[in-house]
């Protein structure tokens, strides 16, 4: 189809009332299908979910009213497919990393070094792809930092038999 008759009937789709908008994607579904961008999120039936370009990816199964993580889920039909708000995307990964237990200062950081140096006080930030707990990633490209085994001073002090020094 020629580039004049595309440009034609995007402009008709446009101006038309939403019977007829429908009538047009009909007819020219190729010209009105949504194009999913690889890495991003998207809603579909109960699926909160990355795409990726139709191959395994992770996200999250709502399975009565709460979401449940998964890093094996197949998202390859697009139809239905909506992007995600970035509040819904923060809150279900916000709620998975507290299922999970994952608080600042008892994780390994995704990243080396401190990236959120202004969120050292242990707020949850979700900023381009990244969960960031404190100053560190938790949750990055469908990965979840490990949590590390941590002990007070007056623990280590008793297990050890010994007094530690400041």
């Amino acid at each position: 189809m020629k580039q004049s008759r595309k440009d034609f009937i995007v402009k008709a789709h446009e101006s038309a009332c939403e019977e007829w908008k429908r009538e047009i994607e009909k007819e020219f579904p190729k010209l009105f299908k949504e194009k999913l961008v690889v890495g991003k999120w998207y809603k579909r039936g109960g699926e909160l979910v990355v795409w990726n370009g139709g191959k395994t990816t992770y996200g999250f199964v709502n399975l009565g009213g709460k979401y449940h993580y998964s890093n094996i889920l197949l998202f390859s039909i697009i139809e239905g497919a909506i992007p995600a708000t970035h509040k819904e995307v923060e809150t279900a990964l916000i709620e998975e990393a507290e299922k999970r237990g994952l608080k600042p200062l008892n994780h390994r950081c995704l990243r080396d070094g401190l990236i959120w140096e202004d969120n050292i006080g242990g707020a949850y930030q979700f900023i381009d792809k990244a969960l960031g707990i404190g100053a560190s990633i938790a949750f990055e490209d469908g990965k979840w930092a490990t949590i590390t085994e941590t002990i007070t001073k007056e623990q280590a002090e008793k297990e050890l038999g010994k007094t530690i020094l400041n």
